[in-house]
């Protein structure tokens, strides 16, 4: 699900010009809107934002363009080798794919709340407008309003900012529009089949060579070396499964979504001795441990469910954040199930972005031998917050501060009850 303030901000924004200040496409300076513009041989693929330490199997990587990408005129180049794309071939290498959800090509032109952080609007001093009505606000009744008349305007001005030359730009038709992809590598299995390091990925579109930096692709070959020891505990999830994250200021995200992707149950009694990532350099936080008793007669999808598809409610046997040293104990039956935060600053605020990562439970059985490991596979894909490529376009090419709107407007009215609306008014 994506993040509401977007949708949200721009109803409201609609709601405000069409109510309170008009659509008379006059621009706010009186003269011509300037606005970037973007050629058409546009093309930028996020490569430089992925890092990958033991590559194998598919790697997603964003690729926008400013005009739609014919296939028959693209191509892939990885270490010299002119990858296959053809969708009958048995040997096909990569597929040109939509954004999850979106179709290949989904164009996409600049939203209102994007034009108004190019202009180089304040979300911070917005964020404070609306967070002293909110202060202002609470208690009042309907007859007390009036008083809150110099507060509703400045909102109501804030909200509108810029966009009477939005709407100019828009009934010209000069509104900057770009194309989404998701360029999908299939990597082969075997280490000896490729070089272990890509250092960067060639496109040919139309004819045009495109060179894009790799942040970090190699394949270190990482093999568990306990799969042939007896097993104590099973996975019950399968691969970990996606992780659309939403970018983070900081590049902590949160790793899982517990007990849907990171479970384990106890063929016999262990003790969990270690919770962390596999052969990998970088951290993980805030282990959250739950411990649950199996349910009679029910199978766990992810959860327990009786006969007509109703989730049941688990009995929890503890629920902690794990110190990162003391034993787990889980008794014969028990599942247990991990949620925690994955840290990569080379992905702070980056709207594109990819990884992957190993989570590993190490345990010993009640006598305190057999040590084995229980791998679960992260592959992680920052997801635009509005899914929107413009986000990444403003931030890659232009070098606006568009986090700015999540950290210093969105994100600071979540906490108190969400954006404030010039409709936004009480029934009683």
């Amino acid at each position: 699900m994506k993040r509401k303030g977007f949708i949200w901000v721009m109803v409201l924004l609609t709601v405000v010009a069409s109510v309170g200040f008009g659509c008379s496409g006059e621009n706010e300076s009186g003269g011509d809107v300037d606005i970037f513009e973007i050629p058409e041989d546009y093309v930028y693929l996020a490569s430089e934002n992925v890092y990958i330490q033991d590559a194998v199997g598919t790697v997603y990587i964003p690729l926008i363009s400013g005009k739609p990408i014919n296939e028959e005129n693209f191509k892939v180049i990885v270490n010299g080798k002119t990858l296959v794309g053809d969708e009958n071939s048995e040997d096909r290498e990569y597929i040109l794919g939509g954004y999850w959800s979106t179709e290949a090509g989904t164009r996409y032109e600049l939203p209102l709340f994007l034009y108004q952080t190019y202009r180089g609007k304040d979300w911070k001093a917005d964020a404070e407008i609306q967070l002293a009505y909110k202060q202002a606000y609470n208690g009042k009744t309907r007859e007390d309003l009036a008083s809150l008349g110099g507060l509703m305007s400045q909102i109501e001005e804030s909200q509108a900012e810029f966009y009477d030359d939005y709407i100019s730009l828009q009934e010209q038709g000069r509104l900057p529009a770009l194309y989404s992809y998701l360029l999908q590598l299939w990597l082969p299995d075997k280490v000896e089949e490729w070089s272990g390091s890509i250092s960067e990925i060639t496109l040919i579109v139309d004819d045009r060579e495109y060179v894009f930096p790799v942040g970090e692709l190699n394949n270190k070959n990482l093999l568990n070396p306990y799969t042939d020891l007896e097993r104590l505990l099973e996975r019950e999830s399968g691969n970990a499964g996606w992780n659309l994250v939403y970018p983070s200021e900081k590049g902590d995200f949160r790793g899982s979504m517990g007990k849907d992707d990171c479970a384990v149950s106890a063929i016999e009694n262990v003790t969990i001795t270690d919770l962390r990532l596999f052969e990998d350099d970088r951290e993980i936080s805030d282990i959250q441990v739950v411990i649950i008793n199996p349910l009679i007669g029910g199978e766990w999808i992810g959860g327990y469910y009786d006969e007509e598809g109703n989730e049941l409610a688990l009995d929890i046997v503890s629920d902690f954040i794990w110190d990162g040293k003391t034993p787990i104990e889980l008794s014969k039956g028990q599942l247990a199930y991990f949620s925690f935060i994955f840290h990569e600053p080379r992905l702070a605020g980056k709207f594109y972005g990819f990884t992957e990562y190993y989570f590993t439970v190490e345990y010993q059985d009640e006598n305190g031998e057999n040590s084995n490991r229980t791998p679960f596979w992260f592959p992680l894909l920052i997801d635009p917050v509005s899914c929107n490529p413009f986000e990444c376009y403003l931030q890659h090419e232009l070098g606006v501060d568009v986090m700015s709107y999540y950290t210093d407007f969105y994100d600071v009215l979540e906490e108190s009850g969400g954006v404030v609306g010039i409709m936004d008014m009480p029934e009683e």
